[in-house]
């Protein structure tokens, strides 16, 4: 169900128009631009690098690992044969597709006594020899041929040294922040600052949530032990089993590397720009998109809406490094639908000459323009376009709208059309009807609910992965968990799906037009999901 002007007006925290509530996400999303468990000693150079082989398929060197089925000579790529995927992450093996894999846990393969097989094959206990042999010729300790579903890995001699010394360490390995009885969750906000209170908002809500989760049993019988950390604690972070929601502006590059570095999950960290590498970063789950997902909507936008092939596209734009992939993104998708002589008009940040660009771009006969400063900068192209009476269609991706669009969008003659990542629409009766429970149980203030919005559904996000990834949890079971989560209803927020390609759950945005008469925004589109011009571009397809 969704939710009504009326419910949302009746939230107890503060009174909000829906206009307010969209653009105070927007500029949420815009503001934020020693322990250890008792765990086995932590793994070796080579037992990381035969992780990697075990969990992935793939070496660090970067050769191609393949591995051969059955009694034929055809190759496949490892990285679609890994062995956790029969074994899984402990080694015990999942049954599937009627095979039963052996259980590979370095003390199961070395039993003084051997093993009897349901199939009747036996063998004694295994050696590093043998083992090896097992993996790259399909023979066991016995000398008999294994089951055929059993992928014989073409290896060189370092890498297979490199899996076997993971296979001693296989089952005895638990992630940093994991016990039997606990899971340790922190996040990184900052306590001082421009966005010290909305910060504070963000903490207590995921804070009450947690304390509500462990008065209910906890997460397979472990309590979630939540920690907030500031972002000079950054290193610190390494000893908790995953992070959830955060604040990551201005250190965001740090925060990135570790995560690869350490493997360590984060769910829902607050940026404008999702970090979207090639090769993806597969501890990275972001809950919204950033601006390149809500220029490439724009697009999509325009082009179903304006038949746009050679129309003159312009994109106007100041000269700051991350806003570099926004202009790219454009050309890409407007390349994509065919579009010809997209324009680019960059100037200096923070020295917008309104009245050159205005002439300019008027000059060039441009109907089209995508504009990626700031509002008052918006607001002073749209004053010179009014003397000018130049009136293209603007497009603004919602993020950088600001509190207040409906001056620009009156000398527009409100030809202007925002992208949002979230609407109040995508709210339920059933979700406001949680956090309405949840705030007054736990007294928390009635301030910044968009806030408590981001990192409540960050951390829903995150309990639904850890209770998907099962008893046995490890940070890679968390991982293909949420890689699994398909159309997760947070209550608070679109649909989430993720997938092996895919890291930002609500990938997409809406389409607003600009009522400035009434000063209210009005819903142009459903929901779209940027469309993809090719898997060789990283854009978040």
């Amino acid at each position: 169900m969704s939710l009504s002007s009326r419910a949302l007006d009746d939230f107890p925290m503060k009174r909000r128009s829906r206009v307010a509530l969209l653009v105070f996400i927007a500029l949420i999303l815009f503001e934020s631009l020693s322990f250890r468990t008792a765990v086995a000693a932590s793994l070796t150079a080579q037992e990381k690098r035969g992780k990697n082989i075990y969990l992935k398929g793939q070496s660090t060197t970067g050769r191609a690992i393949t591995a051969v089925i059955g009694a034929g000579s055809a190759s496949t790529p490892a990285v679609s044969l890994p062995c956790v995927n029969c074994h899984d992450a402990d080694g015990r093996g999942k049954p599937e597709g009627g095979v039963t894999p052996s259980n590979i846990a370095w003390e199961a393969l070395t039993k003084p006594y051997g093993a009897n097989h349901p199939s009747g094959r036996k063998h004694p206990a295994y050696t590093e020899r043998s083992v090896r042999r097992a993996i790259t010729e399909g023979i066991d300790a016995g000398g008999n041929k294994l089951l055929a579903a059993m992928p014989k890995y073409q290896l060189t001699l370092e890498e297979a040294a490199d899996l076997v010394a993971y296979l001693r360490r296989l089952g005895q390995e638990r992630d940093p922040g994991l016990s039997e009885d606990k899971i340790r969750i922190a996040t990184i906000l900052p306590k001082s600052g421009p966005s010290a209170d909305a910060a504070k908002a963000m903490r207590d809500i995921m804070a009450a949530y947690a304390n509500d989760i462990n008065e209910n049993g906890g997460i397979h019988n472990r309590r979630i032990e939540f920690t907030v950390l500031e972002p000079e604690q950054l290193s610190a972070a390494r000893d908790y089993f995953a992070i959830v929601g955060s604040f990551i502006a201005g250190f965001e590059k740090d925060v990135v590397a570790m995560t690869q570095k350490d493997e360590i999950p984060l769910v829902g960290p607050v940026t404008l720009f999702p970090h979207l590498s090639d090769p993806l970063n597969r501890y990275l789950f972001y809950v919204f998109s950033g601006l390149n997902e809500q220029a490439r909507t724009l697009a999509d936008f325009a082009a179903a809406k304006f038949k746009i092939q050679n129309a003159a596209v312009a994109v106007i734009y100041p000269e700051i490094e991350p806003l570099a992939g926004v202009v790219k993104a454009i050309e890409i998708q407007g390349g994509w639908h065919g579009w010809r002589g997209i324009k680019k008009y960059p100037y200096p940040a923070g020295r917008l000459d309104a009245a050159r660009l205005v002439n300019k771009a008027k000059s060039d006969a441009q109907q089209i323009v995508f504009f990626l400063g700031n509002s008052d900068e918006a607001g002073a192209l749209a004053e010179e376009a009014e003397k000018a009476s130049w009136t293209p269609d603007l497009f603004v991706p919602g993020s950088l709208a600001g509190a207040d669009p409906f001056g620009a969008a009156r000398r527009f003659q409100a030809k202007m059309f925002l992208s949002f990542p979230v609407l109040p629409t995508d709210v339920t009766a059933a979700g406001m009807e949680e956090l309405r429970k949840l705030a007054e149980k736990h007294h928390l203030s009635q301030r910044h609910f968009a806030v408590q919005v981001l990192g409540y559904s960050a951390f829903k996000i995150l309990v639904e992965g850890l209770k998907q990834a099962g008893k046995n949890l490890s940070r890679e079971k968390l991982v293909t968990a949420l890689e699994g989560l398909y159309r997760f209803e947070t209550g608070l927020t679109p649909l989430i799906t993720y997938g092996p390609n895919r890291r930002i759950g609500a990938l997409g945005s809406h389409v607003v037009g600009v009522n400035w008469q009434q000063s209210t925004l009005v819903p142009l589109s459903g929901w779209i999901e940027p469309k993809c011009p090719s898997q060789g571009d990283t854009l978040a397809c």
